[in-house]
């Protein structure tokens, strides 16, 4: 790629009622554009490249503190790429949250395959008031913004423009919300660090209690359609490390965590809501993580954890639609799962309770282990769910701890011999046992046989297919138990001990 010297055209902001403006053209014959200093080092900074120039680079340390980031609307060649160096400071006024990005070209000229690359440097993003201010910033709900312009003012299905951010850097965003806007097939690649910090750049705000080192955190979002941004392009956590307090996502846009990236979210409560994440590659050495000591809830739709990733919470509460999991889940409290919850055969579970949500239909497929050494609420069917243990599920319920089935839920077992693990399987109220494989419960030493434990007033149906046992079984006062026996050969049984 040829690095060639570009003009560039600077707007010198004075934040007053007279805005003036500067053409400015490199004559130094350096491989980057040199900014001008200034009284007041603020600028809009519009990258323009040339005819024919394939790099166009521009070293943040000759003025690092900039107004506003952006490539120039009607650019004489929109398929420029552009570097960024050097660690910047670049702020913006309370009547736009872009700040850095791409603009939509003009009609016809392409576009499409532009690349900013931010390298070697620390990248602060802030907020200053229009009046130039800078001990009170607005900090606006709308945060701030990098964007991606659709090619052309629309979508396009050739579109392979990205912003990327290099191993080496570091981009603070001191708002409540750092927003990335994408349009279809466009990218923005995070390989270094991203902290989103829910307040001020300290430098511009004396009053700021806050630092880096002792920071709140604030949201990480993947915004909607707006102005010529149709939302559905791509944020890729390629090796990076994202810190916030929330994932939030407004419509169909994507994020993948690959590489060994991280997702570190801060606070007490903290969720994950998006239509489209997936934690993890196909290499399962990696261990990408997604990882907070609070309560984690994964909201949204299509949330994948992969064979090589790994989810640690305090608590955990999963009610995404079309939730698939697999790789490592590890909590040090209680882990409830919602509607459609789906564990791979490569799932791996260590929690101190399991429970299913109300209504839910959970499907375990991989190897959950509970260390919970409480006797009841440690493995629990809650009510009008449905679990299902597939040929590959396992359960290993250490001490005291009991599996229930409670008011409505309903119990599948297509799991190996002696693949269930517990002292107790206790059903309360009017509950159902679907038994497909051959002896699937076992002690919690794993050599004897479970005890069959009906509460009071239950009304407990257990449909054997395959030859079971029980060491014991209990009925309480009032309570019914009903088999359907549907054997699958002729010497199968039940035995209730």
């Amino acid at each position: 790629m040829n690095i060639k010297t570009i003009p560039t055209i600077l707007s010198t902001i004075a934040f007053s009622a007279t805005v003036s403006a500067l053409d400015y053209t490199d004559t130094t014959g350096e491989s980057y554009v040199t900014i001008p200093t200034s009284t007041n080092p603020v600028y809009a900074v519009n990258l323009s490249a040339g005819a024919g120039v394939d790099l166009a680079k521009f070293d943040a340390n000759q003025n690092p503190t900039l107004f506003y980031l952006f490539t120039q609307e009607d650019a004489p060649n929109p398929n420029a790429s552009y570097l960024i160096k050097g660690g910047a400071t670049i702020v913006r006024s309370n009547t736009d949250d872009q700040i850095i990005g791409f603009r939509k070209p003009t009609a016809g000229e392409g576009g499409n395959n532009a690349i900013m690359t931010f390298a070697n440097g620390t990248y602060n993003l802030g907020t200053k008031d229009s009046t130039g201010i800078a001990a009170q910033p607005v900090l606006s709900d709308h945060g701030v913004s990098l964007s991606i312009w659709g090619a052309n003012g629309t979508t396009s299905a050739t579109d392979t423009r990205a912003i990327i951010f290099e191993k080496d850097t570091v981009l603070n965003a001191y708002a409540p919300k750092l927003a990335f806007k994408t349009n279809t097939n466009t990218s923005i690649i995070l390989k270094g660090v991203v902290n989103v910090f829910n307040h001020a750049i300290p430098t511009f705000n004396e009053f700021s209690t806050e630092t880096p080192e002792n920071p709140t955190y604030g949201r990480f979002v993947l915004c909607n359609s707006t102005n010529g941004i149709d939302g559905k392009g791509n944020v890729i956590v390629d090796g990076g490390t994202i810190n916030a307090s929330e994932i939030f996502d407004l419509i169909d846009a994507k994020i993948q965590v690959i590489n060994s990236g991280k997702i570190n979210l801060h606070g007490d409560a903290v969720k994950v809501d998006i239509k489209n994440f997936i934690l993890g590659d196909d290499n399962a050495s990696t261990q990408e993580l997604l990882k907070t000591t609070g309560t984690l809830t994964i909201t949204g739709t299509n949330f994948t954890s992969k064979a090589g990733a790994k989810i640690e919470a305090g608590n955990l509460s999963i009610t995404a639609t079309n939730a698939n999991i697999g790789g490592t889940v590890v909590t040090t409290g209680k882990m409830t799962n919602g509607y459609g919850v789906n564990y791979t055969s490569n799932a791996s579970i260590t929690t101190n309770t399991f429970l299913t949500g109300e209504t839910s239909n959970v499907v375990l497929d991989g190897a959950v282990s509970i260390t919970s050494t409480a006797g009841n609420d440690a493995f629990v069917v809650y009510n009008n769910s449905t679990l299902t243990f597939d040929k590959n599920a396992s359960l290993d319920l250490n001490g005291n701890a009991r599996m229930e089935v409670r008011n409505g839920g309903t119990l599948i077992v297509k799991s190996a011999k002696k693949s269930i693990q517990t002292r107790h399987l206790w059903l309360q109220g009017k509950t159902r046992v679907e038994l497909h494989s051959k002896e699937a419960f076992t002690d919690n030493n794993g050599t004897g046989n479970a005890l069959l434990l009906i509460n009071s007033y239950a009304n407990a149906t257990i449909n054997v297919k395959e030859t079971n046992t029980f060491i014991k079984t209990s009925l309480a006062s009032y309570a019914k138990l009903y088999l359907e026996l549907d054997f699958a050969s002729a010497d199968s049984y039940i035995n209730l001990g």
